[in-house]
């Protein structure tokens, strides 16, 4: 068997990726909004924010209007990978409904706004609970 170290493929997890797009789109974002966003411990984000901040992709900073709290701050870099995944993503789709009928991609996008209407009136329904077992 190969001990050898193995070298870093450079891919994320899908919450590093969820978390850099979050950034992406707000410019920075409290560390206390990340950990309420990913449903994870603080320790679990922190950890998320250094892999990100060693690639380069964001940087921790204080907050100037409270310099008790730190923002994550998405870097040039980190954008232009958060635009590239959007893009992938968006192709990806395209690929998808481009299998669709017209009358499907309609019915689909009247359910996805239907969806959205129901998350817009009751957000607290996309909270995760758990009966302790």
């Amino acid at each position: 068997m190969d001990r050898r170290p193995r070298k870093s493929t450079g891919s994320m997890t899908r919450l590093q990726g969820f978390l850099l797009q979050a950034v992406a789109r707000k410019g920075s974002i409290p560390m206390s909004d990340v950990v309420q966003l990913l449903e994870v411990g603080s320790t679990t984000v922190s950890q998320f924010v250094s892999a990100l901040e060693k690639r380069g992709l964001v940087e921790r900073c204080l907050d100037p209007q409270d310099r008790r709290r730190h923002l994550v701050q998405i870097t040039d870099k980190g954008q232009q990978i958060a635009e590239k995944v959007q893009e992938s993503r968006r192709l990806q789709l395209a690929g998808i409904l481009e299998h669709l009928t017209p009358e499907e991609r309609s019915q689909l996008v009247a359910l996805a706004q239907r969806v959205a209407a129901v998350v817009a009136a009751k957000p607290e329904i996309l909270r995760r609970t758990f009966e302790d077992e």
